[in-house]
């Protein structure tokens, strides 16, 4: 049976054309003849500039200076790093790097054009997975606004997961792998599929292609299923010319996928994170989205509307969409490493709710109420940019009356140096404080980019290389084994466990982390001038101050507010040192 423009496939599929095939809609799914007022073709470019907003935050992650060392140390090497080189306590430790390939470019771009290079390419993978999803849901019969607006919310609800990492990779992939796909099922011709491979061996080499393997077999699945068991409701039938391309290029796909070493023979690594294994589980990405709600608010409201939709109206949507929607949020619900991946899914899976032919000229009733719902999406899209990207770019004062910092994740350029242990590195370089030293795991990666690759640090977050990396705090017997004099702690129970004051001094404080150096000899002449005594950088303005009035802490107080501002460039401190010695200017 013919349509306009394109074959549909089995002949007895007469009750699978619904609003697929009004003889509107052109070979690719589009009903570009279709009135969509006077500014659709604005729809495209505004769902990318509002994306692109919205993902842009200063350039910080703690995995991110990992990749920078991984990646300096292959430009050292000579080759590709795929065993532990930047630790003491574990060397040689094996492991599969499936991100060598963006760990290197990684590289390059920081040691040539710095921050701005990084960013460049953030915005260019992020312009690239704007531009595909729009198209997506385009290609599912979504009108330009309406494939504008269900692309915004899928960026804005899980933009706190654009960080420059080689997530952003698998993020692309993903959005191309979904179009290539949902595409061939629409016209099959099947010259695309073929670049799959390609595809999937250089995804392994950027960051794994595990979530695409997830996809392509859940979608492949499903339409081999459907090709023997079609459904009654609202179906793109199944034809034999599908099949006839995406099984041949999925199994060479599995086959290179085989053949490359770091294919799928080397997905352990993928399995241990998702079992929790080796503490895996204490990492934030790796918890269920339930534990923080309240920084998630649009990516649950999102999941929960999908999910009653899944369950109360399952037939009012297409099979395949809302196979994949399925394992994508529930994937998602579990692990919050999956909110922007789930939400790519979920982008054919909307906007084919959103297709249908335009309603008559005439203002009906529903008409009205669809229109107010929409700008009703437009406005809660609009109020949470504003909150997320603008209010949240200020500093606040915590219940317990400490200085909070702005979101790591609201508008900004350059790098956010406040959430690294930038001053605690900067000061031991610059006294020279030298021998081997314990480092908390979240300040790993920083550490052995900015220290290294001279200093070997203690372990980072990796557990199939470190195992359970808090560890060290159940057990201060191991700890003590190593001898260490020297110690970066980031959390509560590093001080009460490993670092006690009788044996400890803080010299240094910076907003995550504390320079711990113990009391022996070598360490008498720093220890005498730089303990800390009264300074912490998340002091608020008004409790500084009140130390300063008196006359027995101004002075020692001054001070350490002076090192600390040598070490870290810090306006907010600067401006409360200098009221301080405007207001007692003979100290």
């Amino acid at each position: 049976m013919k349509t306009k423009g394109k074959m549909v496939g089995r002949k007895d599929s007469r009750a699978d054309q619904g609003r697929w095939n009004k003889g509107r809609w052109d070979k690719d799914g589009m009903d570009r003849d279709l009135p969509h007022g006077r500014f659709a073709s604005l729809a495209g470019p505004w769902a990318l500039i509002f994306s692109l907003l919205a993902v842009t935050f200063p350039v910080f992650d703690v995995d991110l200076y990992w990749h920078l060392a991984n990646g300096r140390a292959m430009r050292l090497l000579g080759g590709i790093v795929n065993e532990e080189v930047l630790s003491f306590t574990h060397p040689g430790v094996p492991f599969v790097n499936h991100e060598w390939l963006a760990q290197w470019m990684f590289f390059g771009l920081w040691d040539r054009w710095g921050w701005a290079g990084l960013m460049g390419l953030k915005l260019l993978l992020v312009a690239l997975v704007v531009a595909l999803l729009f198209r997506t849901a385009r290609l599912e019969g979504a009108a330009p606004w309406n494939a504008a607006l269900v692309t915004c919310v899928a960026v804005m609800a899980g933009f706190f997961r654009f960080h420059v990492r080689p997530e952003l990779f698998s993020l692309a992939g993903l959005a191309l792998l979904q179009f290539l796909l949902l595409r061939h099922r629409r016209r099959p011709t099947g010259s695309l599929l073929w670049s799959l491979p390609v595809l999937f061996l250089v995804w392994d080499w950027l960051h794994g292609a595990a979530i695409g393997w997830l996809y392509l077999a859940g979608f492949a699945l499903f339409m081999n299923v459907r090709r023997f068991y079609p459904g009654k409701n609202r179906e793109t039938p199944c034809s034999r010319a599908l099949l006839k391309t995406l099984n041949p290029a999925g199994l060479a796909t599995v086959a290179v996928s085989l053949i490359n070493p770091y294919g799928l023979r080397s997905y352990g690594h993928f399995w241990t994170l998702a079992t929790g294994a080796h503490g895996a589980d204490r990492i934030l990405e790796l918890q269920p989205v339930w534990r923080n709600p309240g920084d998630h608010l649009l990516l649950l409201l999102v999941l929960i509307l999908v999910v009653l939709k899944l369950v109360f109206r399952p037939r009012h949507q297409e099979g395949v969409l809302s196979f994949l929607a399925a394992i994508f949020v529930v994937a998602a619900i579990r692990y919050l490493r999956f909110a922007e991946m789930s939400l790519i899914v979920l982008v054919p899976f909307v906007a084919q709710l959103m297709s249908g032919r335009p309603q008559p000229s005439r203002r009906g009733l529903r008409r009205d109420r669809v229109g107010l719902a929409l700008a009703g999406v437009w406005l809660v899209l609009g109020l949470v940019f504003l909150q997320e990207k603008v209010l949240a770019a200020r500093g606040t004062v915590s219940a317990g009356g400490t200085y909070v910092l702005p979101s790591q994740t609201a508008w900004g350029w350059g790098t956010n140096d406040f959430l690294i242990p930038r001053g605690t590195a900067d000061f031991v370089r610059r006294h020279g404080l030298a021998g081997e030293y314990y480092n908390n795991a979240n300040l790993g990666g920083y550490l052995a980019f900015a220290l290294g690759p001279e200093r070997k640090i203690f372990q980072f977050n990796m557990p199939p290389i470190f195992g359970d990396v808090t560890a060290m705090m159940n057990n201060p017997a191991a700890f003590a084994s190593y001898g260490l004099d020297l110690g970066f702690a980031g959390d509560p129970g590093e001080f009460r466990q490993l670092f006690s004051q009788e044996d400890w001094a803080c010299v240094y404080n910076d907003y995550v982390s504390s320079l711990m150096v113990r009391r022996v000899p070598r360490f008498q002449g720093i220890i005498q001038r730089y303990e800390v005594r009264h300074f912490l950088p998340e002091m608020t303005a008004g409790t500084l101050e009140q130390l300063a009035r008196d006359p027995a802490v101004r002075k020692r107080l001054v001070f350490e507010m002076t090192v600390y501002l040598e070490c870290m460039p810090d306006e907010r401190v600067r401006e409360i040192l200098d009221r301080i010695v405007a207001r007692y200017p003979g100290g």
